[in-house]
């Protein structure tokens, strides 16, 4: 139950950050304090390109020190991922033992 629980709570973060990025890829700035040092500051650069695929947008982040850029991807995407984990994790709760219990299992 715990696996399905998580499994849930997984699935769940990755349609949050799915719906929300394309639209407003500033929302990754909440975990800017985690990503970046005190005295850096977050940037986040857009860029669609038309010449490949029609609407393929591209997001890169950045935390910029005074003109030294240092890219920070991977790390603001994982903070991100656990931010929203955590926050949906009581809504994985709450589908999990409401199927369970519409479905007597």
């Amino acid at each position: 139950m715990i696996f399905v629980i998580l499994a849930t709570a997984v699935v769940l973060s990755i349609m949050f950050w799915a719906v929300i990025l394309p639209f407003k890829p500033d929302s990754v700035k909440i975990v800017g304090k985690f990503v970046c040092k005190p005295n850096e500051k977050m940037e986040i650069s857009t860029s669609n390109t038309s010449y490949h695929q029609r609407g393929e947008h591209s997001i890169v982040i950045y935390c910029n020190d005074y003109g030294k850029k240092r890219l920070v991807n991977g790390k603001t995407f994982l903070f991100a991922f656990l931010f929203s984990f955590v926050l949906l994790l009581p809504l994985a709760v709450l589908i999990v033992f409401s199927i369970y219990k519409c479905f007597g299992l």
